[in-house]
């Protein structure tokens, strides 16, 4: 076989072993990654940067779930509006404000929508206002300002080891050590960013261990015998720290039909719910609040998790909240020399 055919067939053994291997588009859990919820942007031209006083327009506002959450009938919908309460220059045409709050649901990433789902809501047609009612001007702006509000959750899943409760455990070769993980973000716009796995003293026990020692007959060793010893250890309890952080544009709430303006719920806090195997963990505090956009918490168990050795098992961790977010567009407003005069 020459040096030519050589490299064909390891080409080819290239692009087959690299056929078969899983890439990024394959990972079951994408949807769990990244910071993104909720993303509203006003639609393209809709309204147009410029708009002069002959002129209709419409405003809408695209709307792309880009997190892991799915907004739906069973959670609540996505409640935009489009505040008009401060704006003098522009109208909705015919003077209806009952467009002013669209509702819709939208699905989060999955296998079915790997980027989620996206659509448009429109809020009418507007214009500006005759120039009898506004006076003379050349040039102003209006600020166009609108807010979307949703529930949604954070979820991340990882495996954990939880160490032996006991220390200066005779352990020579544990299965795992508990560590720092660490995550840039869960699929949501509040992330868990780190969970530390700590051991935290909580008393101490009597434990019986069995030792050898050499048995001498004057002077010379003849063999060895086991004694036992009574030793005092502490015991040290399991305590998994969450760190929180929202590193989205917006604030996450909590509270009932927080999306009213009219109800007023905790600004900046998350509720925390978590899971270590089957074991539900009491977390400390179970309302977190997000002091310049961190906070953290301590979820244990209520039964303690007293273990002999080191061993993994799967830690599960929830955030649910109402994240609410606003968006702005100056609208530049012309008027054209002469009209309507």
């Amino acid at each position: 076989m020459n040096q030519w055919h050589k490299a064909i067939i390891g080409v080819a053994l290239a692009m087959l072993v690299a056929g078969c291997q899983v890439g990024p588009d394959s990972d079951p859990v994408r949807e769990f990654r990244g910071t993104e919820g909720v993303k509203a942007e006003f639609g393209n031209e809709a309204p147009p940067q410029t708009v002069y006083d002959d002129q209709s327009f419409f405003v809408t506002l695209d709307l792309h779930n880009q997190g892991a959450t799915s907004v739906n009938d069973s959670t609540g919908p996505i409640i935009a509006q489009l505040n008009t309460q401060n704006l003098f220059y522009l109208q909705q045409e015919g003077g209806r404000t009952e467009d002013m709050r669209q509702e819709v649901t939208l699905d989060g990433k999955s296998d079915v929508r790997p980027n989620g789902e996206e659509t448009s809501v429109s809020f009418g047609t507007f214009n500006v206002s005759p120039r009898e009612q506004v006076g003379e001007f050349q040039e102003t702006t209006e600020l166009l300002q609108a807010r979307i509000c949703y529930p949604y959750k954070t979820l991340e899943s990882d495996t954990l080891c939880i160490e032996n409760s006991i220390r200066d455990s005779r352990t020579s070769d544990p299965l795992c050590r508990a560590g720092t993980k660490r995550y840039s973000g869960n699929g949501a716009p509040v992330a868990i960013t780190k969970i530390e796995n700590l051991l935290v003293p909580v008393g101490q026990v009597e434990e019986v261990i069995n030792r050898e020692e050499l048995v001498f007959d004057d002077g010379r060793i003849t063999g060895t015998r086991t004694v036992e010893e009574e030793v005092d250890q502490l015991v040290q309890e399991p305590v998994l720290k969450l760190t929180i952080r929202n590193k989205g544009g917006g604030r996450p709430i909590t509270g009932d039909n927080v999306c009213d303006p009219d109800v007023d719920g905790e600004e900046n806090t998350v509720r925390v719910n978590a899971e270590l195997g089957n074991t539900e963990l009491d977390c400390t505090p179970e309302l977190v609040r997000l002091d310049d956009g961190r906070g953290t918490t301590k979820c244990r168990s209520s039964e303690g998790l007293s273990v002999n050795t080191n061993y993994e098992s799967i830690f599960t961790g929830e955030l649910t909240y109402t994240y609410v977010e606003s968006i702005t567009k100056d609208i530049n407003i012309r008027q054209r020399p002469g009209f309507n005069e």
